[in-house]
């Protein structure tokens, strides 16, 4: 990708992946508000749905970041806005991408 260097391995996956930069969410969960980039993950977000009916989604911060495995460092975080990476957790870089929606 030429956006953020990312590896893909077929045209399908690019052009999912250019989904996230271009924030095209265009498969919508008809049970909640939840949009998602593939059919995919839509279909795993559904599965949340049959196990429990009664659920409820909330903000869904995940879209907004990747995360790597550094083997010395642990987890990374990177923010898909900014490219900003934080190694502080998953809460750490929650508050930095709602930063951005302030």
């Amino acid at each position: 990708c030429k956006q953020c260097g990312s590896v893909v391995h077929s045209l399908e996956s690019y052009n999912s992946h250019l989904k996230m930069h271009n924030n095209e969410k265009t498969y919508e969960c008809n049970l909640c508000p939840m949009k998602f980039y593939t059919a995919g993950n839509l279909g795993l977000h559904k599965r949340i749905h049959a196990k429990n009916p009664n659920y409820k989604a909330k903000k869904d911060w995940t879209s907004h970041y990747t995360v790597a495995e550094d083997p010395e460092k642990g987890k990374i975080y990177t923010c898909n806005t900014c490219q900003n990476s934080f190694n502080s957790g998953i809460n750490g870089i929650i508050n930095h991408v709602k930063l951005h929606f302030k």
